[in-house]
């Protein structure tokens, strides 16, 4: 076993599925941690887009952050190269809502709100979204089947929050469990500028999604 850098100090340690070599089992994995940002073109080792990253992240600077921005934020908080740069990490389907009101920060409840400012409030935030892990195309799973190297998971009225950082930064973070036996297997990945759930693409208004466009690969449906 080996432990996730994602994961807070009181989680527990990740297990790998003997079955994904490189990917999290079922494990305690939080979207959290906020990265490096992501080198263009490193999904291309994947078949998949590259990860969303937000270079700016102060907006706003008071009060809580709009639908959209909450969803920037937990979008590249949540995708990345992980698992020691075994596995790709992407989202879509996301469907957040936002409690303007905001409360204070809980040291113990808040504990996957790395560096949160504890003088500023946090917001809470509850959605749905779909996460995909998608293995490299050396991987067992994509020799198979080139370009469903991949599995997902769907979670619904999943709990987390949004908030400020010591240096001024949003971050938005939904802690979930990665549970192999409930993942979909053998699929595409999403597609570049699939994010929400409304079809909406909310780097749209930044300058166009941060993803690298990349051929349309051919997609299994599985609802």
């Amino acid at each position: 076993m080996h432990r996730n850098p994602a994961l807070s100090r009181n989680a527990p340690e990740a297990v790998r599925h003997p079955g994904w070599p490189g990917l999290l089992g079922a494990c305690l994995a939080l979207a959290v941690l906020p990265a490096a940002p992501a080198q263009a073109g490193v999904g291309d080792d994947f078949g998949t887009r590259d990860p969303a990253v937000c270079l700016l992240r102060y907006d706003p600077a008071k009060g809580a952050p709009a639908l959209a921005q909450a969803a920037r934020y937990f979008i590249c908080d949540t995708e990345k190269v992980g698992d020691m740069g075994a596995s790709m990490v992407l989202v879509d389907e996301v469907r957040l809502s936002i409690d303007a009101k905001g409360r204070a920060y809980d040291p113990k409840a808040d504990d996957f709100a790395i560096h949160a400012d504890p003088a500023l409030p946090v917001y809470p935030i509850s959605g749905d979204f779909r996460l995909y892990q998608c293995g490299r195309k050396t991987s067992a799973e994509w020799m198979a089947d080139p370009g469903h190297a991949c599995r997902y998971e769907e979670y619904f009225r999943r709990s987390g929050l949004c908030w400020k950082n010591l240096g001024g930064e949003w971050h938005c973070a939904i802690p979930y469990h990665v549970k192999p036996t409930r993942s979909v297997h053998s699929v595409a990945p999403p597609r570049p500028g699939d994010y929400l759930a409304t079809g909406a693409d909310p780097f749209a208004k930044l300058g166009g999604s941060p993803a690298k466009p990349t051929p349309a690969k051919r997609r299994k449906s599985h609802r």
